[in-house]
C-alpha cells in the first residue's frame, strides 16, 4: 500500500499522507491532542479534533507599559487578552512594592484552584532571572485568580520590567499550549509560524555536522648518568574525529611539581616571533606562547598555553603536532617523587575543551644498598 486516506470526521474532509508515514503521523497527531483511529482495512485513518480546554486571560497591573508588553507578545502568538471578566477566564495580576528594609527581591504568587498549573509555569520561567517564587493559596474571592506580587528594595527599572514581561509571557504561553496544543498552533499568524520553520532549518543544518577530538601524548624520556637532568621530549598529537573542520587549538600543558620542570623546544615566546618564526612560503608556522608573562604564569601555576602562531584548520580526520621539551633537575627531586605532564586542548569556536587519552608520570626509584 503507497498511500491512505485521511479523512476528518467532522466535515468529512479528506487528503493523503503516504502509508510509510503513518506511524510518524499517528505519533504526531496524539502529541496534538488529536484522536486518530485507523479503518479495519486500513485504506482510511478518521481523525477528530480535540475539543478545546482553555480558559481566556485577563491581565490587570498598574505598570501599563508592562501590561502592553505581555499583550504585544501574546499577539504574535495570535493570543488575544480579554477585556471583561467572566468565570471562564483567569485573572492575572501583577503588583509591584519598594520596601527598602529587604535585601533582594521578594515575589510571591498568591493562586487559588483554578490558576495552579499557570502559578507553576510562571514559578519556572522567573527562575530564569534568579527570582525564587513563593506560591500561596489565596483564600480572598475578590481578588485575581493569580496575583503576582514582586516586593523590590528599589525601584525596578525598565530592561528589568522587560525581562519580567518576557518571562511571564512565555509561562503563560506555555500553559495555552500544555491546555490546548491544537489551540495554540492553529493560532500563530502564518508569516510567524514559516519564522519558526526558517529557524528550525538553522538548527537541522548545524546538527548534521559535530566537532569531536582526541588528543594523545607520544613521547620519549631519556635519563643519562651524565647530565643533570631527566629529559622528556614531548609531541602532543590533535587529531578531528569530527565531521566539520576545527580551527585555532589552544593547549594547556599542565606539569607537577612546576618548581623543577622547565620547558622548552619549538615554542616560540610572542616577542621573538619576528626573528624566531619558521616560514613556509610568506606563512608563519609553528607554535607560541599564548602569553607575554607566559614564564611567569607558568612557574606561578605550572600551566603553560600555547597556540598556533597563524590561523590553523585541521580538517577531519586529519592530525596536528606540537613538539616540546620537559627538563627535569633531578638533584631538586624528593625520593621517589611522581612527576606528571600533561595537557587539555580547547577549541573556542567550536566550545569544544579535550582532555589528553594519556598522561606522562615518571618516578624515579631510589636505589637499595647492596
Amino acid at each position: 500500500m503507497d498511500s491512505i486516506i485521511v479523512e476528518l470526521e467532522k466535515n468529512k474532509k479528506k487528503d493523503i499522507i503516504k502509508y510509510d508515514f503513518l506511524p510518524t503521523f499517528n505519533l504526531l497527531c496524539t502529541k496534538y491532542g488529536i484522536n486518530t483511529k485507523l479503518t479495519n482495512n486500513k485504506s482510511k485513518i478518521n481523525i477528530t479534533e480535540p475539543t478545546e480546554d482553555f480558559d481566556n486571560i485577563i491581565l490587570k497591573s498598574k505598570d501599563k507599559e508592562l501590561c502592553n508588553k505581555i499583550v504585544s507578545f501574546l499577539s504574535q502568538a495570535g493570543i488575544e487578552i480579554e477585556k471583561e471578566d467572566s468565570k471562564d477566564n483567569i485573572n492575572i495580576e501583577i503588583e509591584f512594592k519598594v520596601k527598602n528594609s529587604i535585601k533582594k527581591i521578594n515575589t510571591n504568587i498568591y493562586i487559588n484552584d483554578k490558576s495552579k498549573v499557570l502559578a507553576k509555569n510562571i514559578k519556572e520561567e522567573l527562575k530564569k532571572l534568579n527570582i525564587n517564587c513563593n506560591i500561596i493559596k489565596n483564600i480572598k474571592t475578590d481578588d485575581a485568580d493569580c496575583k503576582i506580587k514582586f516586593t523590590t528594595p528599589t525601584e525596578v527599572d525598565k530592561k528589568f520590567k522587560d525581562e519580567i514581561s518576557f518571562y511571564i509571557s512565555s509561562a503563560i504561553l506555555n500553559y495555552i499550549y500544555n491546555k490546548s496544543p491544537l489551540y495554540f498552533l492553529k493560532k500563530i499568524p502564518e508569516e510567524n509560524f514559516n519564522t519558526f520553520l526558517n529557524a528550525l532549518n538553522l538548527v537541522k543544518e548545524n546538527k548534521t555536522e559535530t566537532g569531536s577530538a582526541e588528543v594523545y601524548l607520544d613521547y620519549n624520556t631519556i635519563i643519562s648518568k651524565n647530565s643533570e637532568n631527566i629529559l622528556t621530549i614531548v609531541n602532543i598529537k590533535i587529531k578531528n574525529t569530527g565531521t566539520e573542520s576545527l580551527y585555532n587549538p589552544r593547549v594547556c600543558i599542565s606539569i607537577n611539581p612546576k618548581e623543577i620542570i622547565k620547558i622548552s623546544g619549538q615554542i616560540v615566546p610572542p616577542n621573538m616571533l619576528s626573528a624566531l618564526s619558521v616560514y613556509n612560503g610568506e606563512d608563519k608556522v609553528g607554535w607560541k606562547y599564548a602569553e607575554e608573562d607566559w614564564l611567569k604564569i607558568g612557574k606561578e601555576t605550572g600551566k603553560y598555553w600555547i597556540e598556533p602562531i597563524e590561523d590553523m584548520e585541521i580538517k577531519p580526520n586529519s592530525t596536528e603536532s606540537c613538539c616540546f621539551q620537559a627538563s627535569i633537575l633531578q638533584k631538586n627531586l624528593e625520593k621517589n617523587q611522581l612527576i606528571a605532564i600533561d595537557c587539555d586542548v580547547e577549541f573556542k569556536e567550536q566550545e569544544l575543551k579535550v582532555s589528553s587519552n594519556n598522561k606522562i608520570a615518571i618516578t624515579i626509584l631510589e636505589e637499595k644498598e647492596k
